[in-house]
């Protein structure tokens, strides 16, 4: 006689539905579209992000309008950008590095598991591309502001005093990350400049999906 299932080893799976769409099409209601290269989109992220952060920096300068950019974010004076230590508003490389590759990636991921009618994706990219581009051009400013808590922080552990034990340094530049980008709000252009750079962004990794799309099309679930 069969075995009895044993505590913890049964795991639920939903079955599949093959549903009739539009037109009397047969479709598959649970999906997945099979994402290759996931950890190198993080690590593309990881790279643009300080060299377009940098670049902003510099086409400032380049403009005539380096003086909009802040010397002061809180109590911490920055050094002139864009340096290894100030890519673009007191974010040094590292910091730039890290908080691009975590919201690139969280980005990235959440456009490609986006799912659209039917009729919309038997289109192709012109199906597709008009949503991915709202949707990610929005999605994108989010993230922009996100990453800056992570610019914050990196700028907070590198500009603490000295006296301050180094063991306690993150749990004050948690703390920092509402204060200060409370104060990094009132300037007006890092906003701005979040706001753009973040909808551009997203724009373009929306386009990216959308062509990728149709090389790798969304695949039934298999109980």
């Amino acid at each position: 006689m069969p075995s009895k299932p044993r505590i913890g080893k049964y795991r639920h799976t939903p079955a599949d539905e093959i549903r009739i769409g539009p037109g009397g099409a047969l479709f598959h209601t649970r999906t997945r579209r099979r994402m290759p290269f996931g950890a190198l989109v993080g690590f593309l992220y990881a790279i643009i992000g300080p060299i377009l952060a940098a670049g902003t920096s510099a086409l400032f300068h380049a403009m005539g309008l380096g003086r909009h950019l802040p010397t002061i974010i809180g109590n911490s004076k920055l050094p002139p950008s864009p340096t290894l230590e100030n890519v673009l508003f007191g974010a040094g490389v590292a910091e730039t590095a890290l908080g691009s590759m975590l919201a690139g990636y969280w980005l990235w991921i959440m456009l490609w598991r986006t799912r659209l009618a039917i009729q919309q994706c038997e289109r192709g990219v012109a199906g597709v591309l008009p949503h991915l581009l709202r949707r990610g051009a929005s999605l994108g400013a989010v993230m922009a502001f996100a990453s800056g808590a992570v610019g914050i922080f990196g700028l907070y552990l590198r500009t603490a005093p000295a006296a301050q034990p180094w063991f306690v340094r993150p749990f004050f530049g948690l703390l920092a990350i509402i204060p200060t980008g409370a104060s990094a709000t009132m300037t007006g252009v890092i906003p701005l400049v979040l706001l753009v750079l973040g909808s551009l962004c997203g724009a373009v990794s929306g386009a990216a999906v959308a062509f990728l799309w149709q090389h790798y099309p969304e695949e039934p679930i298999r109980p």
